[in-house]
């Protein structure tokens, strides 16, 4: 996987790391709001996380949540699925779990090809349901292709 690199943006007085990539983001609206995966066939598709702004990268487990603690905390994710990141509407998606209210922004296709900057969606299904019975979702990311 490629490594990535942060700039850093100064607002209001503060340093904050900035992505040079643009990773599909969660952010929590609220404390103790989580995240995690549910997939329908045995094999999870690449999906990694980061919760301290790229610095360490985590593989996601199916069905493991990653809380948020406090609001405005946030995860990056991204993955390198060339080949979609489900294939199937029937059984072969993948699905966020939300709990609580969470904001994504980035561009999702950094679950595709690990930046976001891919500009072709691979197959059909691709994102199918990715956000399925996400009643915790207040803002959605990016699908540039």
């Amino acid at each position: 996987m490629n490594e990535q690199k942060t700039g850093t943006l100064f607002t209001e007085g503060r340093a904050e790391a900035v992505p040079s990539c643009n990773y599909l983001t969660f952010t929590a609206e609220e404390d103790n709001a989580s995240f995690s995966i549910v997939n329908q066939t045995r094999k999870l598709p690449d999906l990694q996380y980061s919760l301290d702004k790229g610095v360490t990268w985590n593989a996601m487990k199916k069905n493991s949540p990653i809380v948020l603690k406090n609001k405005g905390d946030c995860a990056w994710l991204k993955g390198y699925n060339p080949e979609g990141f489900s294939k199937d509407i029937k059984k072969a998606f993948t699905s966020f779990v939300l709990t609580g209210r969470i904001a994504a922004s980035g561009s999702v296709m950094s679950l595709i090809d690990g930046k976001g900057e891919a500009k072709v969606i691979p197959n059909d299904f691709c994102f199918a349901r990715l956000f399925l019975h996400c009643a915790g979702l207040t803002q959605a990311p990016e699908l540039p292709a």
